[in-house]
């Protein structure tokens, strides 16, 4: 009975220890495809993620020199694992890999432009369709990389910038900006590495860099090419590596730029009217831009440009004799109209820096009255006088254009209202000129005759015998005629015998002064 009981003692024993077996693999969801967490729960399936340097040791840390190996294990193979960062960059660029026979999918997770601490992490689902998830703490650290050149013995200048030529460069010259990275041990980095350089003058759009900004290393050296536009004087240079501290500094001395023209930019308005006489639409003064440029064609600030009128005649003037270009290389000089009519320029002169004056002048500016004068007025009228059938039908028309100068016959300025009335019919009360005309339209209705006597005594042409020629005169309602007025503000004529703009005493007997004009 001892042997026996021994017996079964070892069979519950073994049929325990089979059980015990049982329950450990099936734990595991039958695959073995994921990590269970210490609490024995399947709820949780996790991705062991391990991040390594180049020599294979663990490593929490990564840098543009020194890249990192993320090792994600499943423990299956063919399982596809995607990985992502908050901070760096993770290659493949889709974000995803395979395991291999052993479990393992790898990443290379390298540093980008910030700095900091930040979290990888890594999905996948096992071949039971559950998600495991993964995920690693980690930082992006300084690369220890520095900037430089080699000079011509070969030895390291750490934290400056090789400028080719090293002297004055000419003014919208070129220069070559050069620095070399080296990585913690003195080599030249093989990474895909970016460089900035920048100056005042480049920020201020008054030089360039080609290629532009954020310049990629070849062979561990970035390299650009200077234009000093319009910058002079000094400008200093600083060369920054992207996604790391380091910096080399410069500087380069650019000659002062001299003017190789100065040009006419524009003169608004460049018909201006006698001093005394303006008013709407009629300016007395005129606004007058230059520019001053170099021999790249760039514009000159600070440059001093000299002003004269090519005549002074009746009092012109201009607000400042000289002024200094702005940054644009433009100055602007006002003219004024004296009180003679005539037609002036504005001279510019600027020195071109070796004590040559070089000149331009403005379009030409007409000084003008700009009011119509009383015998430099007409009035025409479209398709003849003659308005068959108007006495007995409304809407026949006529257009009638007004011309107007002033009182050396140029055109007045554009914009002079002329007011229009008529005897008989009706017509549009007014019009604006354009190249000293405008047009007003009359047309045919009621009144025909004078309203108090009706049409006792209207007489026509057909009044007379044989519709021939009137043996006696029509009479007052000139046979079915209207008068039509046009007036405008202006001044009587006159003559100007010495020319100054204004009658003078001396002229009052050459003046006949004219009666108002009324119908």
């Amino acid at each position: 009975m001892i042997i026996r009981g021994a017996t079964v003692t070892g069979r519950m024993a073994v049929i325990f220890a089979i059980l015990f077996a049982v329950a450990a693999c099936g734990g595991g969801g039958g695959g073995g495809d994921g990590f269970i967490d210490d609490s024995g729960s399947s709820s949780k399936l996790k991705l062991k993620l391990v991040l390594l340097d180049t020599e294979g040791n663990k490593t929490d840390t990564v840098t543009s020199a020194a890249p990192g190996i993320l090792k994600v294990t499943a423990s299956s193979s063919d399982i596809v694992v995607t990985t992502t960062t908050d901070i760096g960059l993770v290659f493949p660029a889709s974000g995803t890999a395979l395991t291999n026979s052993d479990g393992v999918a790898t990443f290379q997770i390298e540093a980008g432009v910030e700095r900091g601490a930040g979290t990888i992490t890594s999905t996948a689902q096992n071949k039971n369709g559950e998600t495991l998830t993964g995920t690693l703490a980690f930082q992006v650290g300084d690369s220890g990389l520095r900037l430089g050149y080699f000079d011509d013995d070969g030895d390291f200048i750490e934290n400056e910038i090789s400028i080719e030529p090293e002297t004055t460069l000419a003014a919208g010259g070129n220069a070559q900006f050069s620095v070399v990275i080296l990585d913690r041990d003195g080599n030249r980095v093989t990474t895909a590495e970016n460089v900035r350089f920048n100056s005042g003058c480049i920020a201020a759009g008054q030089a360039t860099i080609s290629p532009a900004n954020p310049i990629a290393t070849v062979n561990g050296q970035a390299s650009t090419l200077y234009t000093a536009k319009s910058c002079s004087g000094g400008d200093s240079i600083t060369a920054s590596l992207v996604g790391a501290g380091a910096q080399a500094m410069g500087s380069i001395d650019i000659a002062s730029r001299e003017a190789n023209a100065v040009l006419f930019i524009s003169a608004e308005p460049q018909l201006i009217v006698l001093r005394g006489t303006g008013g709407q639409n009629r300016d007395e003064t005129s606004n007058i831009v230059f520019k001053v440029i170099d021999s790249g064609g760039f514009p000159l600030q600070g440059m001093t440009v000299d002003f004269t009128l090519s005549t002074y005649v009746g009092g012109l003037s201009l607000s400042k004799s000289s002024s200094l270009s702005d940054g644009e290389g433009q100055v602007s000089v006002t003219v004024s109209a004296g009180e003679v009519a005539t037609s002036v320029r504005v001279i510019a002169t600027v020195d071109d820096g070796g004590g040559q004056p070089v000149s331009t002048v403005s379009d030409l500016i007409t000084v003008t009255t700009g009011l119509p004068d009383a015998n430099s007025i007409s009035l025409s009228v479209s398709d003849g006088f003659v308005v068959e059938n108007g006495m007995s039908m409304d809407g026949i028309t006529r257009t009638l254009t007004v011309s107007m100068a002033d009182k050396f016959n140029n055109p007045v300025v554009d914009g002079t209202a002329a007011v229009f009335t008529t005897e008989y019919g009706a017509i549009v009360g007014s019009c604006f000129t354009t190249d000293g005309t405008c047009s007003v339209e009359w047309r045919s209705q009621e009144p025909r005759f004078p309203t108090q006597t009706g049409d006792d005594f209207v007489k026509t042409i057909s009044s007379c015998p044989n519709s021939g020629a009137c043996p006696e005169d029509l009479g007052y309602t000139r046979g079915g005629r209207s008068t039509i007025l046009v007036h405008t503000i202006g001044e009587e004529s006159f003559i100007d015998r010495n020319g100054n703009g204004i009658m003078d005493e001396a002229e009052k007997d050459l003046f006949v002064n004219l009666t108002e004009a009324f119908i």
